[in-house]
């Protein structure tokens, strides 16, 4: 995966993912920068998928994560750019009742 990390004066920070290889190597990486992020004190976060077709349990737990880094910092972690399929495993899941996920 490839990111771009933007940082707004709110002191939220927008991770996108803009770009997605095969297999599940790159989400180390995604986890690594979440996690930094929140260690650098950025407890509110946006992370965009409109590039990410799909998510599979090792995706999930990485958004489970961060989320519950951010919450338990008093921040927030939010999902943009969701499509029907993630929402769909999403749903499936229960997720919803724990992640926060906005149109845009």
């Amino acid at each position: 995966m490839l990111f771009n990390i933007g940082y707004s004066e709110e002191s939220r920070v927008r991770v996108c993912v803009t770009g997605v290889d095969s297999g599940t190597q790159s989400l180390p990486g995604l986890k690594q920068i979440l996690i930094k992020l929140h260690q650098e004190g950025r407890i509110h976060q946006v992370l965009d998928l409109q590039y990410c077709q799909e998510l599979d349990e090792m995706g999930f737990s990485v958004l489970l994560i961060a989320n519950r880094l951010c919450r338990n910092s008093g921040g927030s972690f939010i999902l943009v750019g969701v499509n029907e399929s993630m929402r769909n495993c999403i749903k499936k899941y229960q997720l919803e009742r724990v992640l926060v996920i906005e149109d845009s």
